[in-house]
C-alpha cells in the first residue's frame, strides 16, 4: 500500500470489523513512518477500543511482526511435519507390536491342540496301564494258584518218597 493513497478498508483479525485506514501524508508527518488507523462501520461489541481511540500503527514494525510470525509458521509447520512422522512411526509400530501379537495368539492356539492331543494320548496310555495291571495281577494270581498246586504235588512227593528210604 502506497502513502499516496486516501482511504483503504482491511479486515482486523482481532476486531472482526472492517476498518477504514485512513493514510494521509499530512497526518503521518510524525516523521516516524507512524500511520493513523480509525475503526469505523464497527459495533460497540467488535471495537477493541473506545470510541475515538486513534490505533497508531508503525509499519516497519508491522512488517517486523509478520516476518517473526512467518518465521513462527515456518518453526510450526516443521514441528506439525515431525509429529505427523512420529505419528506415522507410532502407527506402523502398532501394527507391527498387533502382527507380533497375532503370531503369539496362533502360537499359543497351536499349542493348545498339542497340549489337548498329548493329553488324550496321556488318557489313553493311562487306561493301557490300567489294563496291563489287571492282566499282571490276573497272571500273577495264576502263578501263583499253579505254584501252590506244584508245591502240594512236590510236599506230596517228598512225602511219599520220604517213606520209602
Amino acid at each position: 500500500m502506497s502513502p499516496s493513497e486516501d482511504i483503504a478498508s482491511t479486515e482486523s483479525a482481532s476486531a472482526g470489523c472492517s476498518l477504514r485506514r485512513q493514510i494521509n501524508d499530512k497526518e503521518a508527518g510524525d516523521g516516524r513512518g507512524r500511520k493513523s488507523v480509525t475503526p469505523a462501520y464497527c459495533t460497540e461489541a467488535e471495537q477493541p477500543y473506545r470510541k475515538g481511540t486513534v490505533i497508531v500503527v508503525n509499519l516497519e514494525e508491522l512488517a517486523q511482526r509478520v516476518a517473526a510470525l512467518e518465521a513462527e509458521v515456518g518453526v510450526l509447520r516443521q514441528e506439525a511435519a515431525a509429529a505427523r512422522a512420529l505419528a506415522a512411526g507410532a502407527d506402523r509400530d502398532v501394527a507391527d507390536y498387533r502382527a507380533e501379537l497375532r503370531g503369539h495368539t496362533r502360537t499359543l492356539g497351536a499349542l493348545r491342540e498339542t497340549q489337548l492331543e498329548q493329553g488324550q494320548a496321556i488318557t489313553g496310555l493311562g487306561e493301557q496301564v490300567d489294563q496291563l495291571t489287571a492282566t499282571v495281577g490276573h497272571v500273577r494270581d495264576q502263578h501263583g494258584a499253579s505254584l501252590t498246586e506244584i508245591v502240594g504235588l512236590l510236599n506230596q512227593l517228598i512225602d511219599r518218597d520220604g517213606g520209602q528210604e
